[in-house]
């Protein structure tokens, strides 16, 4: 018997994700939204999605909610091991000089982290605020 585990697929934690974030913020679910940036298209697809404004390196999963430093953040999915490509890391740099966070995520924990300590405190759910 093999001691093995499965790496989950990006869309699987991303989509855990997505899914604690809109039950743990239920006033707040429209503001986080993915952006269709995916690479798996054939040549006509790509070439119409390129005029409709398909840009390279755009992260994954917007969270449109300024917290008085930031104008909003910006969420890049990978599984366990994965690394940014070059266009990613130059938007991250670039959503960081027009005043977004970006952050880089493998699982559901460090998602989670990201967004609780994010958030301004008067937008956490009780449970998630700390004692003073």
């Amino acid at each position: 018997m093999t001691n093995s585990f499965k790496i989950k697929p990006e869309a699987q934690i991303q989509a855990e994700c997505v899914t604690w974030f809109k039950n743990e913020f239920r006033g707040l679910r429209r503001r986080l939204y993915m952006v269709h940036n995916d690479g798996n298209k054939n040549a006509i697809t790509a070439s119409q999605d390129l005029a409709r404004g398909l840009t390279k390196g755009v992260l994954d999963l917007n969270l449109d909610i300024p917290n008085g430093q930031y104008s909003g953040l910006r969420i890049e999915m990978k599984k366990p091991g994965g690394s940014l490509s070059p266009e990613q890391k130059e938007m991250i740099a670039e959503n960081e000089y027009f005043g977004y966070k970006s952050v880089v995520v493998d699982n559901l924990e460090s998602f989670q982290q990201a967004i609780l300590d994010y958030l301004p405190a008067h937008l956490l759910p009780i449970r998630y605020q700390k004692a003073s």
